[in-house]
C-alpha cells in the first residue's frame, strides 16, 4: 500500500500520499535487480529487502494503532483480507507463468525442485523450505530455483500473520491498566483510550526489535546461511518501522509536530525543515554507502544490517506527519513514482525470468539481452499492478466481503496445489521413462569421455545424452544422512553400482562418518585374506568410489571409508578458515575420529582426495595464516604412521568459479548449450589452479622412502587429462557430462576413468 489509511477515499489518498517512501521502494528493488543481474556492480544491493522490511513494518503498523486508538479493536478478518487481495493473486500468477516456462523450456531433471518451492512458496513457506536446506542465499554455484526470491515474501506474510495479535495485546494491556486513572481526571474513554493506548504497543514493539536484534546477532554468527532465511531473526527490521509509526501517532495525540506547514516562516519552522531535510540525507547516505560496503561475505543479518534499515527509518521518519516530504519534487518524477508503484510486481517477475532467458533464448545472458529483459520485466510488472493488484483490490465481488475473500484464497491455493501435485507426477513419469541405462549406454553414440584422447569424439559439439532426463546423474553421491553400501557382487549387471540405504541407525554423519564394506572379489577361489584399504577425505574422494570399486573387486580390497563433507580432514590442532561455527564444530568431530580410527587400526593402503581450494587450512592460534601445507605434511605423516603406503588422488577440475569470475561462464552452461557442450569450456589455469595436496605428497615421498625395498610408501596420481588439455578444461565431451554439480565428477565419469585410475595407481604404488 502507498498510504498511511485505507486508499478507498481518493481524497484521503491523495493527502496522505508519501513520495519518499514511493522513491525508496523503487531505489530498493531496482538495487535487488542490479544485484541479481550483476553482483560484481552492486554487491550490496540484496539490502533493498531489508528496506522493504523497514517499509513494511511502518505502513502495517500505522493503520492498526490509528484503528486501535480510535476504536479500541481491530477488524482482523478485514486486515488479513486485504492483505490476500493485494498480494495473493500477483504471487500466485508468476507461480503458475513461472512453472509453465520451466515446463516448456528447462531441462526435467530441474523440475521437481521447482515444483516443491513453487508449492512451498504458494502457502509462504518458502523461506521455511530454505533455512531447513540450510541453502546459502550467496552461493553462486548451488542450482537455485525460479522461485527463491519467495522468501521474503513468505517473512513479510509470516509477519503480518503475528504482527496485529501482537499490538492488540499491547493495546488491550495498556487500557486495562491505565483506564480507571483517565477516567477519574475527568477524561472521556475516547481520549483516555488514545493518549494511553499507544504505550502497550510501543513497550511490546521496542521489547520485539531488541530481542530480535540480539537473537539476530548471536544465531547470525553460528549460523549465517540458516539466519539469512529466518523470520524471527528478521522480525526486527520489520518493528524498526512500526516504532516509527507508533512513535508519529504519539507525537501527534500530544500535539507535536515536525512541521505542519511548509509556508510556516517561523523560525522554529525553518529549524525543524532543515531538521528534516538532514534526516533525509542521513538517511540516504548511510543506503547508498551499504550498497557497496556490504557484500556476500559480510555475516547478514547482522550489526551491519543497521545501515540500510536505520538509514530507511531516517528517510520515513524526515518525512511523516505531512505528505510534504524532503525532496519530494525529485521523488514525483514520474518513472521514479511509476517504479515505486509496480516494485512488487518487478521483485516478483524479475528473478524466474533472469533464470529462466538463458533457456529461452539459448545463450547466456550478454548486454543486449540483459537490457531486453529490464524492459520485458517493466512491460509484465505494468500489466500485472493495473491489471491483476488494482483489480484484485477493487473487485467489488471480494472487496465487499470478508468471507469471500477467503474463500476465494481457498479456491486459488486448491487449484494450485492440485497443479502442482499433478506437475510432479508427471515429472516422475517422464524421469522414470529416461533412466534407462541401455539408451545411455548405445553403442551408436560415443562415449568416450577423454577429449584429448584422439578419438573421433575429441572436441566434437555431439549432444549431451547427461543433460536431458538423467535422475541417476542428479544423486551420484550418496546422502550423508544414510548408511550407504556399495552392491558390487555383478559390477556388469548395470551401468551404474546400486546403492542400497540399509540401517539408518549407523547413518554417515559427523558422528558416524565411517563405513566398511569388502567387495565381492570377481574369482570366488581366492584364498588370501582381503587388503584393508581406507579412502579419506571430504565429499571429493567419495566421488571415486565408482572408480575405485572395481580396482578394489579386482585387487580384492576391504575397502573402509572415512569422509567428512567439505572437511579435508586436517590434524586436529588446526582448524577450516569459515564463519560458520556448526561448520567449523563438524569438521573438528571429523578430525578426532579419524585420530581414534587410525589409532587403533592398520592398513595395507590409505587413499586420500580433499578439495582444498575453498577453505584454507588456518589454526586457533594463526587464525590469519594459511597453514594448509603443514597441516596436509602433518596428515599424511599420521595416514604412514598407520598405514604401509598412502596414495594422493590429484583433485578435479572447478566445475565451478569464485564468485569473482562469474562472469565467465553461468552455473547452468550445460543446460543451457545442450547441443554444443564445448562452449562450456574453462581456462585451465582457472579450472585447475595447483594441487597443494600433491605438491605436499610429492614433497614427502622423497623423505619416506620404500616399503620392503620395493613399493614407494607415498605416491600420486592424477587423471585431469581425461577432463583438460594444455589450454582448457571442459564440462563435457563425446555426449558424456563430466560433472552432476558445482564441483563433483558424475558417477558416468567416474566409472570411465576407472580403467586408467587403476592404470596409474598400480604403476604409481608399484604393485605387480
Amino acid at each position: 500500500m502507498s498510504t498511511l489509511c485505507s486508499p478507498s477515499p481518493k481524497s484521503a489518498k491523495q493527502k496522505h500520499f508519501r513520495a519518499d517512501i514511493q522513491a525508496l521502494r523503487a531505489f530498493a528493488v531496482l538495487a535487488v535487480l542490479v544485484n541479481h543481474l550483476s553482483p560484481a556492480r552492486l554487491p550490496g544491493g540484496y539490502v533493498g529487502v531489508d528496506i522493504f522490511f523497514v517499509i513494511s513494518g511502518f505502513l502495517i503498523t500505522f493503520p492498526i494503532t490509528r484503528e486501535l486508538s480510535t476504536k479500541g479493536k481491530i477488524n482482523l478478518g478485514a486486515f488479513y483480507a486485504r492483505r490476500i487481495r493485494r498480494l495473493l493473486p500477483a504471487a500466485i500468477l508468476v507461480i503458475i507463468s513461472s512453472l509453465s516456462l520451466m515446463f516448456f523450456f528447462m531441462p526435467a531433471r530441474l523440475w521437481l525442485g521447482n515444483i516443491h518451492e513453487g508449492l512451498a512458496s504458494i502457502f509462504y513457506g518458502e523461506n521455511i523450505y530454505l533455512f531447513l536446506q540450510s541453502r546459502d542465499y550467496h552461493a553462486s554455484n548451488q542450482q537455485v530455483s525460479l522461485f527463491q526470491h519467495y522468501w521474503s515474501l513468505s517473512v513479510e506474510e509470516q509477519f503480518y500473520l503475528v504482527w496485529p495479535l501482537l499490538l492488540l495485546t499491547g493495546f488491550v494491556i495498556t487500557h486495562l491498566l491505565f483506564r480507571k486513572f483517565f477516567l477519574s481526571s475527568g477524561k472521556s474513554e475516547d481520549r483516555a483510550r488514545q493518549e494511553v493506548g499507544w504505550i502497550g504497543p510501543l513497550f511490546f514493539v521496542s521489547l520485539a526489535t531488541i530481542a530480535s536484534f540480539i537473537y539476530a546477532l548471536f544465531y547470525g554468527e553460528m549460523y549465517p546461511k540458516e539466519a539469512y532465511f529466518f523470520t524471527p531473526i528478521r522480525a526486527w527490521e520489520f518493528a524498526l518501522g512500526a516504532l516509527i509509526a507508533i512513535l508519529v501517532q504519539a507525537l501527534q495525540i500530544h500535539h507535536f509536530t515536525w512541521l505542519p506547514k511548509l509556508e510556516d516562516d517561523t523560525i522554529d519552522g525553518k529549524k525543524l525543515l532543515l531538521a528534516r531535510y538532514i534526516f533525509s540525507i542521513i538517511g540516504w547516505t548511510m543506503i547508498l554507502v551499504s550498497l557497496w560496503s556490504i557484500d556476500e561475505h559480510s555475516i547478514f543479518p547482522g550489526p551491519i544490517t543497521l545501515l540500510p534499515t536505520l538509514g530507511a527509518a531516517f528517510v520515513i521518519l524526515a518525512g511523516v506527519q505531512t505528505h510534504h516530504a524532503p525532496f519530494n519534487f525529485i521523488w514525483r518524477f514520474y518513472p521514479i513514482r511509476l517504479t515505486g508503484d509496480i516494485s512488487y510486481s518487478i521483485y516478483l517477475w524479475h528473478w524466474p525470468l533472469m533464470l529462466l532467458l538463458p533457456y529461452i533464448v539459448g545463450t547466456d545472458h550478454p548486454r543486449l539481452s540483459k537490457i531486453g529483459f529490464v524492459v520485458v520485466v517493466y512491460l509484465l510488472a505494468v500489466l500485472t499492478k493495473f491489471g491483476i493488484e488494482d483489480k484484485g483490490m477493487q473487485w467489488n465481488y471480494w472487496r465487499t466481503s470478508t468471507s469471500r475473500s477467503f474463500i476465494l484464497m481457498c479456491l486459488m491455493l486448491v487449484v494450485s496445489l492440485g497443479s502442482g501435485w499433478g506437475l510432479q507426477k508427471y515429472t516422475h513419469y517422464q524421469l522414470s521413462l529416461a533412466a534407462n541405462p541401455s539408451y545411455i549406454l548405445d553403442s551408436k553414440h560415443c562415449q568416450d569421455p577423454r577429449i584429448n584422447s584422439g578419438s573421433i569424439c575429441a572436441k566434437t559439439n555431439t549432444p549431451l545424452l547427461s543433460t536431458t532426463i538423467r535422475p541417476s546423474e542428479l544423486y551420484s553421491i550418496p546422502d550423508v544422512r544414510q548408511h550407504v553400501i556399495y552392491d558390487v557382487s555383478s559390477p556388469t549387471e548395470s551401468y551404474y553400482y546400486k546403492l542400497l540405504a540399509t540401517n539408518p541407525q549407523q547413518a554417515a554423519s559427523p558422528e558416524n562418518p565411517w563405513l566398511n564394506f569388502t567387495p565381492e572379489p570377481q574369482k570366488k577361489d581366492i584364498s588370501k585374506p582381503a587388503k584393508r584399504v581406507l579412502i579419506a577425505g571430504d565429499s571429493h574422494s567419495e566421488e571415486y568410489l565408482n572408480a575405485i570399486i572395481p580396482w578394489a573387486v579386482k585387487r580384492h580390497w576391504n575397502l573402509e571409508i572415512f569422509r567428512s563433507s567439505g572437511c579435508p580432514l586436517q590434524p586436529a590442532e588446526y582448524t577450516v578458515s569459515t564463519q560458520d561455527e556448526s561448520y567449523r564444530k563438524r569438521c573438528e568431530s571429523g578430525q578426532i575420529k579419524l585420530d581414534e580410527l587410525l589409532a587403533k587400526n592398520k592398513y595395507d593402503l590409505i587413499i586420500y582426495r580433499a578439495e582444498l581450494r575453498m577453505e584454507p587450512i588456518t589454526s586457533p592460534l594463526s587464525p590469519n595464516v594459511d597453514l594448509t601445507a603443514e597441516a596436509l605434511r602433518k596428515r599424511f605423516e599420521t595416514f604412514l604412521a598407520s598405514s604401509k603406503q598412502l596414495l594422493v588422488l590429484a583433485d578435479t577440475p572447478r566445475n565451478s568459479l569464485p564468485s569473482s569470475d562469474k562472469s565467465l561462464r553461468s552455473p547452468a552452461c550445460l543446460d543451457i548449450y545442450r547441443d554444443t557442450p564445448q562452449k562450456c569450456k574453462l581456462p585451465r589455469k582457472v579450472a585447475l589452479p595447483p594441487d597443494l595436496a600433491v605438491t605436499v605428497a610429492k614433497e614427502l615421498a622423497v623423505q619416506a622412502g620404500k616399503v620392503d625395498g620395493r613399493y614407494p610408501r607415498v605416491a600420486t596420481v592424477d587423471v585431469n587429462d581425461v577432463f583438460c588439455d594444455e589450454s582448457f578444461c571442459y564440462a563435457a565431451a563425446g555426449g558424456i557430462q563430466f560433472f552432476y554439480d558445482a564441483g563433483h565428477i558424475s558417477r558416468t565419469s567416474a566409472h570411465k576413468i576407472s580403467p586408467l585410475l587403476q592404470k596409474r595407481g598400480e604403476a604409481a604404488l608399484g604393485l605387480p
